[in-house]
């Protein structure tokens, strides 16, 4: 069976459809992009394009861009966490940032992804392992 997803990154205002076949083993499935869906009430939904990517030509365009800074700035996130290991402890197996410590990523218009952390006073040597952490990962970035 065909169905559909809709996808509103946190790196954007861009609002994403996809179809996939869930009759397909979850390591075959691929995800089409898609302008927009009808939904079983008959509504239709159709692709946003946020003010940052409309240069996007194509939906599949759209979606390769959203991914791929959306993708790069997980990557960027993880590489923080794991080079700073006292801004995260592991609960039931899993990592997660300390109580009280944030970390937010913001890109701005340039695309430039801003990473604030807040809750925590980072030292000069933690804030450049931080800044090299996050560079090798996502170009443009800046941590703050």
């Amino acid at each position: 069976m065909i169905n559909t997803t809709s996808w509103q990154p946190d790196t954007c205002g861009c609002v994403l459809y996809y179809e996939w076949n869930d009759a397909l083993p979850p390591a075959s499935r691929v995800t089409t992009p898609v302008d927009q869906v009808t939904l079983a009430d008959g509504t239709v939904k159709t692709t946003v394009k946020c003010a940052a990517h409309q240069a996007a030509a194509t939906t599949t365009a759209l979606h390769t861009m959203v991914r791929g800074e959306n993708q790069g700035k997980n990557r960027a996130l993880n590489a923080a966490l794991q080079s700073l290991p006292r801004l995260q402890t592991t609960v039931n197996g899993r990592a997660e940032l300390v109580e009280g410590v944030g970390i937010n990523a913001v890109f701005d218009a340039n695309r430039t992804l801003t990473f604030v952390v807040t809750g925590i006073d980072l030292l000069p040597a933690e804030q450049s392992v931080l800044d090299a952490a996050v560079a090798a990962q996502y170009q443009p970035a800046v941590v703050r």
